[in-house]
């Protein structure tokens, strides 16, 4: 399948989705009925990995249908982070943080996993430290 949805940890707070090859908002939407899915069964913030090192592009229409997966997340969507974003994704993510200004800032770049994982963990810290 072009986009592989599975827990990232044991603690499940974090899901990843892995794009691989030439994928379709189609392939997109049938895995986030999987995170829909996953991010119910639990009652805590869940993160969300895209990992995109493995994928060939962005289909068309990409700040349009980020912005409708993103509007059906359950209320425990913490943040995403955007792994292996090149040139072309930094700047969608660019434009989609200005038109989706209160979105925009749950969206974050990384160039690796680890990075991704530390910006969730950072991120946690901060909430958890406001609370």
């Amino acid at each position: 399948m072009p986009m592989n949805v599975s827990w990232d940890d044991d603690e499940k707070t974090t899901l990843r989705c892995d794009y691989e090859g030439k994928w379709t908002w189609s392939d997109v939407s049938q895995g986030y009925d999987e995170v829909i899915k996953l991010m119910k069964t639990v009652p805590h913030p869940v993160s969300m990995i895209h990992n995109m090192t493995h994928g060939a592009g962005i289909p068309n229409g990409a700040i349009s249908n980020v912005h409708r997966f993103t509007a059906h997340l359950p209320e425990n969507w913490g943040i995403s982070v955007v792994v292996g974003s090149g040139a072309f994704i930094e700047m969608l993510m660019s434009v989609f943080t200005k038109i989706y200004k209160k979105l925009g800032e749950r969206y974050k770049r990384a160039s690796s996993l680890e990075e991704a994982r530390e910006i969730i963990r950072q991120t946690a810290q901060k909430i958890d430290s406001a609370e």
